[in-house]
């Protein structure tokens, strides 16, 4: 799957999919949500648990998932940061690490990141570096576990 080319930027969002262990069960809710969105939404979506993996509209209509079940925030600024990406959108239940150097380059390069949360979650290492966070609400969520 081709790349987007380096520093290109538009008005639809790069979203990153948290597809690690602990969001198994939300993943049909985040691809729904995704292509409910799609004409906001930048394809491909970006799947992410320790590394990163490109996917399209018709493989999220599939349900189709490709992870390591582990996850970390590394991958994501990395690609990003790589891609030149402006703005991002990462949906995650928050629960992972990220290594300051990722962080502070992040917000030196001036990367408007918005967070959507499954939860609570005040330790998100993230909450420092993003320009917006949401919570998903709990009706969301319990609608869509499955």
């Amino acid at each position: 799957l081709p790349s987007p080319g380096a520093g290109e930027d538009d008005q639809r969002a790069r979203v990153y999919i948290d597809v690690s262990g602990s969001t198994c069960e939300l993943w049909r809710l985040f691809y729904g949500l995704t292509l409910y969105a799609k004409d906001e939404v930048a394809e491909p979506v970006y799947l992410f648990s320790n590394a990163v993996r490109p996917a399209r509209f018709a493989e999220l209509a599939q349900g189709e998932v490709e992870t390591t079940l582990g996850t970390d925030f590394d991958c994501v600024a990395e690609h990003a940061l790589a891609h030149r990406f402006r703005r991002i959108l990462i949906v995650t239940d928050g629960e992972a690490p990220i290594d300051e150097a990722w962080a502070r380059r992040l917000k030196a390069e001036g990367v408007e990141l918005h967070l959507a949360l499954t939860e609570p979650c005040p330790g998100c290492p993230l909450i420092g570096v993003a320009t917006k966070v949401w919570e998903i609400p709990e009706a969301a969520l319990e609608s869509g576990r499955g």
